[in-house]
């Protein structure tokens, strides 16, 4: 039996690795570890893949560095050498953006497998992850066939590659996708996710002094959770587990005792409220939609062409409204342009949007009476239900 954990940019440090250390040492089943690229080395690559500059390079490698100077690892020459590789790619400038980010996860993943000084077994995880175009796909075999003889397995996560092997990489925050596919492939009991905070709140309690741990979550309202705003777990990593029925544990790195959350299949009871800034709204209206045709596809168009991506909607006899994480100015008037010249557009910039999710949240009555009441104080731009009836969603003024 194979139990997974997963570790997060801001525990790929000497107290994580001093953690590992323990699960290791601690183990009743074979494991395999999932890691990150150290914190904020993924922006500084992406950085680097639009343009190389020294300066930037050499943040880079002191952020490395500085881990193995805590971990007493001075002069690898293998992870040295490993940056001088990075360099030279760099320079050349014959690399496509995701063999360059990847390096971030291959550095830790190295770093740690130094670290440990005894029986583990590095894995090249674009050997285990495939991706095509629509899904994510686990090649069993070749794990098995690199694993069998070992009971520590680490792994880099976010690298996969496609059926050309071509390096690819799963989307930001993908290596929580990473350890469920894993723990999906080995039929695994538990995924572990280690991170730097103590679980999933019912909210933000940098802001709500109050808010609690949900200490269990259903897949569908973690995932709802997470799709809404919620940081702790990209929402692509809860399928693999639904599907077969793992337990995925968050946990705190730098708190390890604490039991966290545990999000399985049994249903919650606890309410939810996110609070996503910086979100733009568009109202979009024109008459001639009424009893009409071809209108959505024609206005969808432009943001795909100019590359706006879309969270929510909503449709009216004459308005569609909609709301995007894009703050590129730039981009957004020249959408706002291209729709004026066929359609009456506003556009709201800066808005919240105000998430409260809980199973069958919507059926409830009571519930919703309240927050209606609450609601009529704000300047609400949209308000949206989600079909699953999990989740309902309010666009307001900053």
């Amino acid at each position: 039996m194979w139990e997974i954990y997963k570790f997060g940019g801001t525990s790929i440090t000497k107290n994580g690795f001093n953690l590992i250390k323990q699960i290791i040492e601690n183990r009743n089943s074979k494991i395999v570890i999932v890691l990150s690229a150290v914190s904020q080395v993924t922006n500084i690559l992406y950085q680097l893949s639009e343009k190389y500059d020294k300066n930037i390079f050499e943040q880079l490698k002191k952020k490395h560095q500085d881990l193995m100077n805590q971990l007493k690892l001075n002069n690898q020459v293998i992870i040295l050498n490993k940056l001088n590789d990075l360099k030279k790619l760099l320079v050349s400038k014959k690399y496509e953006t995701e063999e360059i980010v990847s390096y971030g996860e291959i550095l830790s993943t190295l770093i740690l497998h130094h670290y440990l000084k005894q029986d583990t077994h590095l894995i090249d995880s674009k050997k285990v992850i495939k991706q095509n175009e629509n899904s994510f796909q686990g090649i069993l075999e070749n794990f098995q066939s690199e694993a069998l003889q070992h009971e520590v397995i680490i792994m880099q996560g976010f690298i996969s590659s496609d059926l050309d092997n071509k390096t690819c990489v799963l989307s930001r925050g993908g290596s929580d996708t990473t350890a469920t596919l894993v723990g999906n492939m080995l039929d695994s009991k538990r995924v572990y996710i280690y991170t730097d905070v103590d679980g999933i709140y019912t909210t933000d309690p940098n802001v709500i002094s109050d808010a609690e741990i949900i200490t269990n979550l259903d897949y569908q309202m973690a995932q709802e959770l997470s799709a809404m705003g919620a940081k702790v777990l990209h929402p692509y990593s809860i399928k693999p587990a639904e599907e077969k029925g793992i337990e995925i544990h968050i946990k705190n790195t730098y708190n390890s005792t604490n039991p966290g959350t545990i999000i399985s299949s049994t249903p919650s009871e606890k309410i939810a409220v996110i609070n996503q800034k910086d979100v733009n709204t568009f109202h979009i209206k024109s008459l001639n939609m009424w009893n009409n045709y071809g209108f959505v596809h024609d206005i969808f168009k432009d943001f795909s062409d100019l590359g706006v991506d879309v969270n929510i909607i909503t449709t009216s006899q004459f308005v569609v409204s909609c709301t995007t994480d894009n703050n590129d100015i730039k981009k957004l008037m020249e959408l706002y342009n291209k729709l004026s010249k066929r359609y009456e557009v506003k556009l709201f910039q800066k808005s919240n949007m105000i998430t409260v999710v809980g199973n069958k949240i919507a059926l409830n009555n009571n519930f919703m009476e309240k927050l209606f009441l609450v609601t009529k104080n704000y300047q609400v731009h949209i308000t949206h239900f989600s079909s699953n009836h999990l989740s309902i969603s309010f666009i307001v003024e900053n």
